[in-house]
């Protein structure tokens, strides 16, 4: 190159634009990419004393280090809002999971009553006495409860009926509650047996049986294990059904101490 180069005058024939586009990072990540490949134009017209030499035509690429800045962080961007995503999904499905126990319903809390009617599994009854049934008051808290009831447990030839004490947790399924139970009860036994009665040869030689009942009554004690369901039916009452598993103790009973029942009934809610 001729002479002594006095000055340097550079002209942008096309802007560079911003580095770091504001917007979404893919883009941002984007334009840089197109950099990194672009040609971008800058004539630089050297002058020496008023005579203009041949332009320089030089490129500007994007550093290595830069771009890896801007990659990170476009992918670390993506990363925080799938994250957040995530989680608020995880969050509405656990809300929402059937029994998930932080779920409300009218009759897990406070003090609530209720009556059932428990023959529905030994019809019919053959004999004129009231039939098996249940009523309780219980106390909730959400989570558990404790109940204080009057039982009896009515079949053909004996009866079990007394007080009982019953425990254990509220779970729910949006708006039924079930309420499995361990009972213990206190109370008295009555049984009715042919221990005396006898057969014999009737008419035309048919066979019949002459019973002859004992009673016996005796203090008795059992444990039980029950589930009961219940649903809101309008304001503070609901509709439930129930079903229990008893064994019990005492003289009146043996040989036949287990007893079954299911049924249904009412509750009534009577403070929170």
């Amino acid at each position: 190159m001729a002479g002594r180069v006095q000055a340097v005058s550079c002209v942008d024939i096309e802007p560079l634009g911003d580095i770091e586009p504001l917007g979404d990072p893919v883009a941002r990540t984007a334009h840089v990419a197109r950099l990194a490949f672009k040609l971008e134009n800058r004539y630089c017209t050297p002058t020496d004393g008023g005579r203009i030499l041949q332009p320089i035509m030089r490129m500007y690429v994007p550093s290595i280090a830069h771009m890896r800045r801007i990659i990170v962080r476009s992918v670390a961007s993506r990363l925080g809002r799938a994250s957040r995503h995530l989680a608020a999904a995880a969050i509405a499905a656990t809300l929402a999971s059937p029994l998930a126990g932080q779920a409300s319903s009218r009759f897990d809390s406070g003090v609530v009553l209720s009556g059932d009617w428990m023959q529905a599994n030994e019809l019919p009854l053959d004999r004129d006495a009231m039939q098996s049934a249940t009523g309780s008051i219980s106390l909730r808290r959400h989570s558990w409860f404790v109940e204080a009831s009057y039982v009896r447990v009515a079949r053909t030839l004996s009866t079990v009926q007394g007080g009982a004490l019953s425990v254990g947790p509220l779970l729910h399924w949006g708006p039924v509650l079930f309420l499995p139970s361990v009972s213990g009860l206190g109370g008295q036994a009555q049984a009715s047996r042919d221990s005396t009665g006898y057969d014999f040869i009737g008419a035309g030689g048919a066979v019949g049986h002459q019973p002859r009942y004992s009673y016996s009554s005796a203090a008795t004690y059992g444990g039980g294990v029950g589930l009961a369901v219940e649903i809101p039916l309008y304001r503070a009452l609901g509709i439930r059904a129930a079903a229990s598993q008893w064994y019990f103790s005492g003289a009146p009973l043996e040989g036949d101490r287990e007893r079954f029942s299911v049924g249904a009934g009412l509750s009534l809610r009577v403070s929170r």
